[in-house]
């Protein structure tokens, strides 16, 4: 990392540790430039991919049934949820498995017996096209906006109440929310021994608005702010992947127990907010 005095700076456990605690979950561009990195990987082999589509209409029950299973199933199987607005017809869950394919099927037992889902569909993929098909096609959205929160504990009805006519709500057909389970590896880890604290969370919650035309925009930020705002009684704090320029207290909300420790960070790397953006994490507490 090049910090902002010039200087060329290794990172690691035994070089650095404040800086290379700071840059695992600390946001990125705080506090310097990173120009390498060295990872330590692990053997992937061929995975299994899944996905399983119901009637809108089942949305609050399959909802629920997912946040009581997902977090909690085996860890070697992951499996995100969306709920777009009614207009879609159907609501989604894709899933990975690292597993054997004869095992899928007991492990996704309890979220096929939530609603009335169509057949899931499984097919074999190698970790990298499994990777590619996860991340969506290429290229870039025009416009959007993106908002989140952390869920420590399974919604109650009204949460699920409130996301659902919000989604009713929803301005465009491409809006949706999605839903993230955690727990697992990310879990095993103290809140504590990287920046990124939400370890203890059981989901996020993704807020996305998206349109095309920029006569549109006030429309989709407005949905956006507003379904955040209403499930603020069930929620905490947001991820700083998904940032929100107009995030209230966002250093809080990002970074929780873990700020005043990045605040110390910042300012002895970068005291005068060389590397300074919006929502740039300050050298003090209380100095943005």
């Amino acid at each position: 990392l090049v910090d902002a005095d010039g200087r060329r700076l290794h990172a690691s456990d035994d070089e650095n540790a404040d800086l290379f605690w700071a840059l695992r979950g600390g946001g990125g561009g705080n506090f310097g430039i990173a120009t390498a990195f060295t990872f330590r990987t692990v053997p992937a082999g061929n995975v299994l991919l899944c996905a399983i589509s119901w009637p809108w209409e089942d949305a609050p029950e399959v909802l629920d049934a997912w946040q009581r299973w997902a977090p909690f199933v085996d860890p070697r199987l992951t499996c995100g949820f969306a709920i777009g607005p009614p207009s879609d017809g159907v609501i989604s869950a894709t899933a990975l498995f690292t597993g054997a394919a004869g095992e899928l099927t007991s492990l996704l037992a309890p979220i096929l017996r939530a609603g009335s889902p169509g057949p899931p569909q499984v097919w074999p993929a190698t970790w990298l096209d499994a990777t590619r098909y996860l991340g969506g096609p290429g290229g870039a959205h025009a416009r959007f906006k993106n908002a989140s929160g952390f869920a420590n504990a399974p919604l109650p009805p009204a949460a699920i109440t409130t996301l659902v006519d919000w989604l009713r709500a929803a301005p465009v057909g491409q809006d949706l929310v999605g839903f993230f389970p955690l727990r697992g590896a990310i879990a095993a880890v103290d809140p504590a021994a990287t920046a990124y604290v939400h370890r203890r969370a059981l989901f996020d919650l993704q807020y996305q608005a998206y349109w095309w035309d920029v006569a549109d925009a006030a429309v989709g930020i407005a949905w956006t702010r507003g379904i955040r705002d209403a499930m603020l009684p069930y929620t905490a704090g947001a991820y700083v992947n998904y940032i929100d320029a107009d995030l209230p207290d966002w250093a809080r909300a990002y970074y929780g127990s873990n700020l005043a420790r990045l605040t110390r960070v910042k300012a002895a790397y970068d005291p005068d907010n060389l590397f300074a953006a919006p929502q740039t994490i300050p050298a003090a507490l209380g100095s943005r």
